[in-house]
């Protein structure tokens, strides 16, 4: 629930001022990507562990798993195999706002760590007025954010297989229709 620039602010004070471990500006070596990485990942991890934590605690108490417990399985393997493979549907929509929120909070850490990339270009071109910068940039993050999207989808349709069902069904339908028309 911490703002990326509030993690940001805290991860300084703790690795920079207080430990001198990590340095807050720059690219020049692997040190310098530790604190961007952490900002960026730390409400997405924490929101998917927990997102994670409960389908998986939902789906240990379906019947199927006390039958496949009762067969005699390990659970190593009922929760790898059977749980957790059922449990990847709400993780992926999750992941999905996940990629999108860290996307757009790039803007954020990119200037306080004086990072170049799109958001230190979108907050140049705020700064600069240049209206025609700003709307390239907003038209590549939207772009970007609709491929986020629509691999979502495809990961759906890998991971569901009611989804699968149901585009096949649809495949079907349309090419009856179209050999309906064609004669």
């Amino acid at each position: 629930s911490i703002p990326s620039f509030c993690l940001a602010l805290l991860l300084c004070l703790l690795f920079f001022m207080k430990l001198n471990i990590l340095p807050v500006t720059g690219l020049s070596s692997w040190k310098h990507y530790v604190m961007p990485t952490l900002v960026l990942c730390g409400g997405g991890i924490a929101i998917t562990t927990r997102m994670t934590r409960s389908a998986v605690l939902e789906i240990l108490n379906k019947q199927y798993v006390t039958t496949l417990r009762a067969k005699g399985l390990r659970e190593w393997k009922i929760v790898f195999v059977h749980v957790l493979k059922n449990a990847l549907i709400p993780i992926t929509s999750v992941l999905n706002n996940v990629a999108i929120s860290v996307l757009c909070s790039t803007l954020i850490v990119e200037n306080f760590f004086t990072i170049p990339g799109i958001g230190r270009l979108v907050i140049q071109s705020v700064s600069n007025r240049n209206p025609h910068m700003l709307l390239g940039c907003v038209l590549f993050l939207a772009a970007v954010i609709c491929v986020i999207t629509i691999v979502t989808d495809f990961c759906y349709m890998a991971v569901s297989p009611q989804m699968r069902a149901q585009y096949k069904r649809k495949g079907r339908a349309g090419k009856s229709a179209k050999g309906g028309l064609a004669q």
